[in-house]
C-alpha cells in the first residue's frame, strides 16, 4: 500500500512529489478561508444582530434581496473572467484581503452597512476563493480531477461544519462584534500567504497536469465554441435534470413525510435533514474516489439513478425509510458534486474554464428556481405523489443524458489546427 501511494503521488516529470497534491490542502485552506468563514459569521455572529432588533425591515429587507441577486450574478461574471484573464493565483490575491476588510466592516453600526457586508462577502466567496481553487485543480488535473476536487471539497464540507460550531461556540464566551472583527483579522493575516501558496499551472514549474506525460489531444475550448457545442447543451441538460430533482425533492420532502406521520417518529422527521447532509459530504468523498475508475458521466449517470431510488423510497413512507431515503439524497447530491465540475475540465479543458464553470452554474441554478414554483402549482392540483414520480423520472432521463455525452473531442479550433488529428 505504501508502494502504492507512493507512486499515486509521484511526479513522472521532476522525479518528485506531484505539487498538484499540495494545492489540494492549498486549495481547502483558501475556501475555507475566503469562504466558509464568512458563512459561519452570516449564519452564527450575524445573526445576533436580528436577535438584538436590528434586523431586515423596509426598505432594507428589498434592498438586500435585489442586492444578493445583482451581487451574485455579478460575481459569477467576474470570477469566470477574472480566472481566464488574470489566472487564479492574481484573483485570490486580490480577492481574500477583501474579504477579510468586509467582515470588518460588518461589526459597524447600521443595518445597511451589515446586509452590504453580507452581498459582499458572499460575493468575495466565489470571486476569491471558490472559482481560483477549482480552476488552479483544472489547470493541473486531467485525468484524476474529479479524485482531487473530491477531495478538496469533501476537506471544505468538513472545515464548514468545523467553523460553523466553532463559532457557535466561541459566541456564548464573547460579544457579536468582536467576534466578527476577530474572525476577519484572521482571514486577513493569512490571505496572503495562501493566495502566493496557489501556482496557476503546471506547465510553469516544469510539470504537466497529474504529473504524467503530456497527453496528445486533450480538448480545449473557447467559451463561444463551448456555446455552440451539443455536448455542453447535453451536459446543462442533465445537470438540469438532476438539480430539479434534486430541488423539488428537498423543498417538498415535508409534506410527503407529513402525510405518512402516522407510520413514522417525530424524531425521524427531525433527523432527515441532518442525515442529508452529512451524507452529503460523505457522498462527496465517495463521487471523486469513483471517478478515479469509472468515467465522469458514469459516475454522474449513477448518482442520478441513486438520487431516483432515493425519491422512490422517500414516497413508500414507512417508518425509518424516510432516513435511509434521506441519506441516499445525500449521497446522491455530494455523489456529483466533483464529477459535475470535473466534467467542464474534462470535456472542454481550460482555455476557458473558468467562464464555462459560472455559465453551467447560473444555468442550473436559474432553471430549478423556476420549475420549482410550477412543481408547487402541479401539487395542489394533482398531488405530491404525482409530483415525486414524476420527478423520479426526471432524474432518470439525467441519468441516460450524461451516458449520451460519449468520449471528448477536439474544438473546432483544434481541430483547424491539427487536422490529422481527426
Amino acid at each position: 500500500m505504501i508502494g502504492w501511494l507512493a507512486e499515486f503521488v509521484r511526479s513522472q516529470n521532476t522525479d518528485g512529489v506531484f505539487y498538484g497534491w499540495r494545492l489540494v490542502l492549498i486549495g481547502i485552506l483558501v475556501v475555507v478561508a475566503g469562504r466558509e468563514i464568512g458563512d459561519g459569521l452570516i449564519e452564527t455572529a450575524w445573526g445576533s444582530r436580528a436577535f438584538e432588533g436590528d434586523g431586515i425591515g423596509p426598505p432594507w429587507n428589498a434592498v438586500a434581496i435585489v442586492g444578493g441577486v445583482i451581487g451574485w450574478l455579478l460575481s459569477l461574471w467576474i470570477a469566470g473572467k477574472g480566472v481566464d484573464r488574470l489566472g487564479p493565483r492574481r484573483m485570490a490575491l486580490i480577492g481574500l484581503p477583501l474579504v477579510g476588510l468586509v467582515a470588518l466592516l460588518a461589526a459597524l453600526p447600521g443595518s445597511g452597512v451589515l446586509y452590504a457586508a453580507v452581498a459582499g462577502i458572499t460575493g468575495l466567496g466565489v470571486i476569491a476563493a471558490h472559482i481560483p481553487a477549482i480552476t488552479t485543480l483544472n489547470n493541473w488535473f486531467r485525468e484524476r480531477l474529479a479524485l482531487a476536487l473530491g477531495l478538496m471539497l469533501c476537506g471544505v464540507a468538513i472545515g464548514g461544519i468545523a467553523i460553523k460550531f466553532l463559532l457557535s461556540a466561541l459566541l456564548l464566551a464573547m460579544d457579536w462584534r468582536l467576534l466578527t472583527v476577530v474572525s476577519g483579522a484572521a482571514v486577513m493575516v493569512v490571505a496572503l500567504p495562501l493566495a502566493r501558496s496557489i501556482r496557476n499551472r503546471p506547465e510553469d514549474w516544469g510539470e504537466h497536469p497529474d504529473g504524467l506525460t503530456p497527453a496528445a489531444s486533450i480538448p480545449n475550448y473557447f467559451w463561444r465554441e463551448a456555446m455552440r457545442s451539443s455536448r455542453f447543451w447535453t451536459l446543462m441538460a442533465a445537470g438540469c435534470c438532476v438539480a430539479v430533482a434534486e430541488t423539488i425533492a428537498g423543498v417538498y420532502d415535508g409534506p410527503i413525510i407529513a402525510q405518512s406521520a402516522s407510520s413514522s417518529t417525530i424524531d425521524a422527521i427531525d433527523k432527515v435533514g441532518l442525515f442529508r447532509e452529512y451524507a452529503s459530504v460523505a457522498g462527496i468523498l465517495a463521487g471523486g474516489l469513483a471517478s478515479y475508475r469509472f468515467s465522469v458521466r458514469r459516475v454522474l449517470a449513477a448518482a442520478a439513478v441513486v438520487q431516483a431510488v432515493g425519491i422512490v423510497l422517500l414516497l413508500t413512507g414507512f417508518g425509518t425509510v424516510f432516513l435511509e431515503a434521506a441519506v441516499l439524497l445525500g449521497i446522491a447530491s455530494g455523489m456529483a458534486t466533483a464529477p459535475g465540475i470535473a466534467a467542464v475540465g474534462v470535456y472542454f479543458g481550460r482555455r476557458s474554464f473558468g467562464t464555462i464553470i459560472v455559465t453551467m452554474f447560473l444555468i442550473n441554478q436559474i432553471v430549478p428556481s423556476a420549475v420549482l414554483a410550477g412543481a408547487g402549482y402541479t401539487s395542489a392540483a394533482a398531488g405530491y405523489v404525482a409530483v415525486f414520480v414524476a420527478t423520479a423520472i426526471i432524474s432518470l432521463i439525467g441519468a441516460g443524458l450524461y451516458l449520451a455525452l460519449g468520449q471528448p473531442r477536439l474544438s473546432p479550433s483544434q481541430q483547424l489546427e491539427n487536422p490529422a488529428i481527426n
